[in-house]
């Protein structure tokens, strides 16, 4: 019984690792399209994919 609940500890702590990647990859993306969207003042609902090279470089900067 000790080796399940260690397992499970085990697959818990895994699965809060990946979970805290993917909530600090979410906030960095929102922070990236916000930006843009400050910046370039495209219309909402624009495919941020579309921004021009000059256009991804100014939000690249502005948030460095």
């Amino acid at each position: 019984m000790d080796i399940d609940k260690s397992n499970n500890k085990d697959e818990l702590l895994t699965e809060i690792d990946k979970l805290r990647k993917e909530k600090n990859d979410l906030e960095f993306e929102n922070k990236i399209l916000k930006k843009a969207n400050e910046l370039i003042k495209k219309e909402i609902g624009v495919n941020y994919g579309n921004l021009t090279n000059k256009e991804k470089t100014i939000v690249v900067n502005a948030l460095k």
